[in-house]
């Protein structure tokens, strides 16, 4: 049975990629930051390592905790190495955040492994949170997506399954944009999310400022700023958001609908 290693392996990600990957039949074991002892020697004899950018929006925090990986990969016969990005960059120039996703792209590109890099759109998980939840709760999906700009809007589950689908070669070298099987506008998406909970529900933008500040708040600064950067690139480039779902054909990979993820894994209450 092959075996994946997952750092961070309780995030709510890097927790999917691991239920796929058992399902497709791998051992899978990880590491969490109350481990006591080293956790990069918990990696040892596993054939692929997969990454998950975490939201740690300090400076050098992205790229550190790549590097950190990496290097351990180098001396514990790591195989292949996977990396969710976690978000749809612009250019790096445009902003310090997409800055980072690149440098930790090239730090693993430039690693020596075969290597996959997934760039997913946007979480259909997102509007489980706190902020998302209040709002759906009223009958209203708020969210800094621009409401006239298509998305391809993708589960946590439908991340799993690629991970799964590339985690044992066939996808080596390459960066793959991933979505859902839909690109919604913002009605649309109303209307997908209300069918799968049974409700009328409609879609109000937010403002990238409001939401800067309201993740700020949660999260602390730079979060906030750093994430809003990616719905302020939507605003200008409408279809920055956009995939095309037959990549996921090309790969067998199923993609869960916003109707079916919202009647799996949005209870309002």
């Amino acid at each position: 049975m092959p075996r994946a290693f997952i750092p961070a392996i309780t995030g709510h990600q890097s927790a999917a990629i691991a239920e796929a990957l058992r399902e497709a039949g791998w051992e899978v074991s990880g590491s969490s930051r109350t481990d006591q002892n080293d956790p990069r020697d918990a990696a040892a004899g596993a054939q692929v390592l997969v990454l998950t950018i975490p939201q740690d929006h300090r400076l050098g925090a992205m790229t550190g905790f790549v590097d950190y990986w990496v290097e351990a990969a180098q001396s514990r016969s790591i195989e292949r190495i996977v990396l969710n990005v976690g978000g749809t960059p612009g250019a790096a120039e445009e902003h310090p955040f997409f800055a980072d996703l690149h440098a930790a792209r090239s730090r693993v590109a430039q690693s020596g492994f075969p290597f996959v890099v997934l760039q997913p759109t946007v979480y259909l998980d997102n509007l489980a949170a706190p902020w998302a939840r209040d709002a759906l709760v009223a009958g209203i999906i708020a969210y800094p997506a621009a409401p006239d700009a298509p998305v391809s809007w993708l589960s946590h589950r439908t991340l799993g399954a690629w991970v799964a689908a590339v985690a044992g070669g066939g996808a080596d070298g390459r960066t793959l944009a991933i979505g859902g099987p839909q690109a919604l506008t913002g009605a649309e998406l109303a209307r997908e999310i209300g069918r799968g909970l049974g409700r009328d529900l409609r879609y109000v933008p937010v403002a990238p400022g409001d939401f800067a500040q309201a993740i700020n708040a949660a999260l602390g600064e730079p979060a906030g700023d750093r994430l809003a950067a990616i719905y302020e690139r939507h605003a200008r480039e409408p279809d920055s958001m956009k995939v095309d779902a037959a990549l996921a054909r090309d790969y067998g990979v199923e993609l869960e609908e916003a109707a079916s993820f919202a009647a799996r894994a949005l209870v309002p209450g």
